[in-house]
């Protein structure tokens, strides 16, 4: 899943001079530092619109300006949109620069991430790493994002003894840039957390993501949906379900208010939402959550995603294990309509209503199909805790 922050590279323009150019780009970046995404984009637009018009189709200014409109469609979720305008950025910028100036590496660093999320890992690891050449020939101060996506893309490749050292390298590198409060520090911190997560290490994560957060609170950062889903995740993996569950309720607000109802991250966070009320029996309450995310998943990402894959698989062990059904009674009338939770010889069945009352059938009430059902579902359940057990003994 994807809950770490991309290193983001804002290109200003030395060469804008008509002034409706630089009343667009200026309002664009002020909206976009604010985390404004969706107020951002028509001012990004225009101020495409006149470079252009104003400088010719060919001129740094312009290539800024698909670069610009790119990277938001990026942090949008619109990634069609994003990669051409991305990609018409790197051409410009190497046609008229050559294939070794800094500028082109941030154009290469730029589309790195969209691939990542993607999921096309070779091409983002061979843009990043001829970023990373240029940057390190030039002693370029955007060494250390590189670095960072680099972290990133091996994250999600899971292998994280290559992301560790080239995470702390690009921390300690801002470190020395931008001092100990700035922003950039706050992401740096978030993705080390983040990394610690994936390694179950959740003790070394927990005082990286409680500093960054205090960090990008104090610089009044509003976009923090990150940063929430990992302390969700940490506290998930202590045990701490309650905590957890208010950060990532408050991690699905922030998505929403920052990005739109519709935006890849919202379904990020409605799939952790709902799969922790899965994992702690609320099954009422992960059914339409689950649901949410798969429909915004696949119609941003594709069916194809590993992202989508992944919410697809979580509701259909769902549905095998506890899908909600109309149990009857031994006569064949209708009883209730329930998700089932499990069945203990002692006390008969436990079921749970759409309101997520828990209620109990007596074995001998249950009807004949519904016996069945319970026995081999029932089974399914213990086979599949005895997988986990197995797992977790290696």
């Amino acid at each position: 899943m994807r809950y770490l922050i991309v290193a983001v590279l804002i290109l200003f323009n030395p060469f804008a001079q008509a002034d409706e150019y630089k009343d667009a780009y200026d309002q664009y970046k002020a909206l976009y530092e604010q985390s404004k995404y969706q107020e951002a984009l028509p001012f990004a637009q225009k101020a495409l619109h006149v470079a252009e018009n104003n400088f010719g189709p060919d001129d740094i200014a312009t290539a800024n300006c698909f670069n610009d409109l790119g990277w938001l469609y990026f942090v949008l979720g619109e990634y069609k949109e994003a990669e051409p305008m991305l990609k018409k950025a790197l051409a410009l910028k190497e046609n008229a620069l050559g294939p070794n100036r800094p500028d082109v590496a941030d154009c290469l660093n730029n589309l790195g991430p969209l691939y990542s999320e993607l999921n096309e890992y070779e091409k983002a690891e061979r843009l990043y790493k001829r970023a990373l050449k240029i940057y390190e020939k030039t002693r370029h101060r955007n060494l250390s994002e590189c670095l960072n996506n680099l972290s990133l893309l091996y994250c999600d490749k899971e292998e994280y003894a290559k992301a560790e050292p080239l995470q702390k390298q690009a921390l300690k590198l801002d470190e020395k840039i931008f001092g100990a409060e700035h922003r950039v520090i706050a992401d740096g911190l978030n993705n080390l957390g983040g990394l610690y997560n994936r390694l179950g290490e959740y003790e070394k994560a927990k005082p990286l993501l409680i500093r960054s957060l205090q960090i990008y609170k104090k610089n009044t950062y509003p976009d923090i949906c990150s940063v929430l889903l990992n302390l969700g995740h940490m506290h998930s993996g202590l045990g701490e379900y309650r905590e957890a569950l208010l950060l990532y309720r408050h991690a699905l607000e922030t998505c929403k208010n920052t990005y739109g109802p519709d935006h890849p991250s919202v379904a990020t966070s409605l799939y952790v939402l709902g799969k922790l009320y899965y994992d702690i029996g609320e099954f009422a309450k992960a059914d339409p959550i689950l649901n949410k995310a798969l429909e915004i998943s696949v119609k941003k990402r594709g069916l194809d995603h590993q992202e989508t894959k992944r919410i697809q698989n979580l509701l259909a062990s769902f549905a095998l294990l506890h899908g909600l059904r109309v149990w009857t009674d031994s006569a064949g009338n209708f009883k209730t309509e329930a998700y089932f939770v499990g069945s203990m010889p002692e006390l008969g069945v436990l079921v749970q209503d759409t309101n997520g009352e828990v209620t109990k059938i007596l074995f001998e009430e249950l009807s004949k199909k519904d016996h069945e059902y319970v026995t081999s579902t029932q089974k399914l359940i213990d086979d599949d805790s005895d997988l986990e057990l197995d797992d977790q003994s290696h």
